[in-house]
């Protein structure tokens, strides 16, 4: 179970990476909306996250909270995030090798 947390913290970590990539961008409101929706964000990370002016600190902000959390699961909900704003662009970037 361990080396597929580890495995899942490198994917999140690669995800941040794709998504603060100045060619990649997504509506932060949207992405922030359903991950709230699901529960991944408390109403407190909600806020504090909406209260970010520029789109970087609002990815921090974001995966500072998930990384925060059990690896695993949350990448399965950036992924599912992902998939529902129909960004499979974004996925094949983050999975590929």
């Amino acid at each position: 179970m361990r080396a597929a947390n580890v495995d899942h913290l490198e994917d999140l970590r690669r995800a941040k990476d794709v998504l603060k990539d100045t060619q990649v961008i997504i509506n932060l409101d949207r992405f922030v909306d359903i991950l709230a929706r699901r529960r991944v964000l408390s109403v407190i990370d909600e806020r504090e996250i909406r209260g970010k002016k520029a789109y970087r600190d609002k990815i921090e902000a974001i995966f500072e909270v998930l990384l925060g959390e059990r690896a695993d699961d949350q990448y399965g909900h950036i992924i599912e995030t992902l998939r529902e704003m129909d960004r499979s662009d974004i996925i094949e970037k983050i999975q590929e090798p």
